[in-house]
């Protein structure tokens, strides 16, 4: 369902900025808009791995995090950096020898969602469980499906025009 939200609110807002950036060998779009007054960002891969990568990678993995609020619905600064600790520990342990690579990274009401895609289902849980021991209290959950053809990035691509 959140998919499909994500989606929709693609096609609806329109885009502020968008931009290729390249980290190393990846090519990564950005793009940013507004939807009832509610800020999107958008980090997707800029298009689609080869069919033997996507084979490789057949788990679609998204990891959530919803982020705790102030009493006047601001992320206090504390938050904003141990949420930039966890996905750098996140990063670190899923691409880890190849295992997984980022697909997209999605912040949008109050929410910040990864998607990786990996080589073996219960090695993602296993990894994601030892990244999450390090954020006691933290709002983070996992969820997992089989997508060898990687349709959650595609559509993505497909929304954006790319």
């Amino acid at each position: 369902m959140t998919k499909l939200l994500l989606i929709a609110s693609l096609f609806l807002m329109p885009i502020v900025a968008g931009a290729q950036r390249q980290d190393g060998e990846d090519k990564w779009w950005v793009g940013t808009g507004e939807t009832n007054g509610q800020w999107t960002v958008v980090r997707a891969l800029g298009e689609l791995p080869s069919s033997q990568i996507r084979i490789a990678h057949p788990w679609g993995v998204k990891v959530i995090w919803v982020y705790s609020h102030a009493s006047d619905g601001k992320i206090s600064t504390d938050e904003a950096a141990r949420e930039f600790d966890f996905e750098r520990s996140l990063e670190s342990r899923m691409e880890n020898q190849g295992f997984a690579l980022e697909a997209l990274s999605v912040t949008h009401g109050g929410v910040h969602e990864w998607t990786y895609y990996a080589s073996e289902k219960d090695k993602a849980v296993e990894r994601f469980e030892s990244v999450k021991q390090e954020f006691p209290g933290a709002s983070i959950s996992i969820e997992i499906h089989r997508d060898a053809e990687w349709n959650v990035l595609r559509d993505v691509l497909r929304a954006a025009g790319k």
